[in-house]
């Protein structure tokens, strides 16, 4: 082949990839265009079928069933309220994803004009380096490396093309997935998403983000940690809502924690003694028997003594959690989870067994009425016992008063409490002398 005729070809080239590129771009727009016009002609068609059935069906089942009996399934008549509900409730779901009509057209273009032009110039690129291979003109050698440049760039342009254009069918495809498995849902998991479509959840995470990305999910979100996908804002709103309440409570849990830490109280139960630790863990056990017996009482006036009975209890707990060393220090206090709190449970219980009974005679009366001055005296008890806790704190406080007077008195800062009016006497008649 002479340089001439191998100009000429390269010509003929430019001008079939001319033609291709034109047809391609043609293409492109008229597939668009036809399946736009393809879905909503189908949609129109659909709807013009379904008013027609029922207009048609209306009169027939007048003049055969003049007595209509009820039936449980009865389709939703066009333009009735229910019917214009339903097509208000289909609406708003499609909106939450846009038509995947665009993606499949594009794409199925692309991929076809692709492969077409994939094929061409691939052929083409062949043919030119087996020819340039025999041909032995150094002239045609130079000329022939200039078209095969040229038709390289055409067939990496045509490789993109294909490549793009499945892509874009792959896409559509997991659009219709996602609209298909959220149905009339606004939240699903990334993991029933990644299981129904039998991908990764890394690579579920990444369609997500390209749909969103690309505008198909208009309202779509991910959480945080890419556990769940949202497609409205209002669930994407009561999303933020809970994270902004979980966060307020991680901040004021971690605020007690400091506090506790501070005051030297334990920050978890395994910081108390054993001893203490199942002293407390018995007693809050019971206060939730006696809690639970207070429900089911009906009386008002127990009812309150027995609160003031859980109050006291707590409170008791709370000083032997700020000082286990307690346990061993004040006298009785062991005694309250092993003897007294259980009698409680067994009075309240026999108590509440009586209240039930329909016939409320003498003796149950009478019974009842010794357990209300029972639970009077063990509240009393308890208040006493509370207070006992707090006898070497009461007496710690009043000798630092007394060392403290002592040290003000002998820096002359208040008066001797010892000397009383002797010695304010003698000071004044010192004043006088002086």
């Amino acid at each position: 082949m002479s340089q001439k005729d191998f100009e000429e070809l390269c010509r003929s080239i430019e001008g079939s990839i001319s033609k291709v590129m034109d047809a391609v771009g043609k293409g492109l727009d008229k597939a668009g265009n036809a399946a736009n016009n393809a879905i909503n002609q189908a949609i129109e068609n659909q709807k013009k079928q379904q008013a027609s059935r029922v207009q048609s069906a209306q009169p027939s089942q007048a003049s055969q069933r003049p007595q209509v009996r009820p039936r449980t399934n009865i389709p939703v008549r066009a333009g009735s309220a229910a019917y214009q509900q339903r097509y208000a409730n289909n609406a708003i779901i499609r909106s939450r994803f846009k038509s995947s009509a665009g993606l499949t057209a594009s794409g199925a273009a692309l991929t076809a004009g692709g492969a077409i032009m994939t094929t061409s110039f691939g052929v083409a690129e062949i043919v030119g380096a087996l020819t340039m291979a025999l041909s032995m003109d150094p002239g045609f050698y130079n000329g022939g490396i200039v078209g095969m440049l040229v038709i390289g760039v055409f067939l990496g342009f045509s490789i993109w093309s294909l490549v793009s254009g499945i892509k874009r069918l792959t896409l559509g495809a997991r659009l219709k997935a996602f609209q298909r498995i959220f149905g009339d849902r606004e939240v699903c998991s990334v993991k029933e998403l990644s299981e129904r479509m039998q991908l990764s959840p890394a690579k579920t995470i990444d369609v997500a983000r390209k749909l969103i990305g690309r505008g198909y999910l208009p309202q779509g979100r991910l959480d945080d940690d890419g556990t769940c996908l949202m497609v409205t804002n209002e669930s994407y709103n009561l999303y933020l809502q809970a994270k902004t309440s979980y966060e307020q409570r991680q901040r004021e849990n971690g605020a007690i924690q400091n506090a506790k830490e501070r005051a030297g109280i334990g920050s978890s139960p395994s910081a108390l003694p054993v001893k203490a630790r199942a002293f407390i863990d018995t007693v809050n056990t019971y206060l939730e028997e006696i809690a639970a017996l207070n429900v089911a009482i009906d009386d008002v006036g127990l009812s309150e003594q027995i609160v003031h009975i859980e109050k006291t209890v707590g409170k008791i707990t709370e000083r032997v959690k700020s000082d286990p060393s307690l346990l061993d220090s004040v006298s009785g206090l062991d005694r309250l989870d092993d003897y007294y709190l259980p009698q409680t449970i067994k009075l309240l219980t026999a108590y509440e067994e009586l209240e039930e009974q329909p016939v409320q005679g003498e003796n149950i009366m009478s019974s009842r009425k010794e357990i209300e001055n029972t639970l009077n005296v063990l509240s009393t008890a308890y208040e006493k016992l509370l207070d006992v806790t707090f006898e070497d704190l009461s007496m710690d406080v009043s000798s630092d008063i007394t060392v403290l007077h002592a040290i003000l008195s002998q820096e002359g800062l208040t008066e001797n409490p010892f000397e009383g009016d002797n010695g304010a006497n003698t000071s004044n008649s010192k004043r006088s002398d002086g």
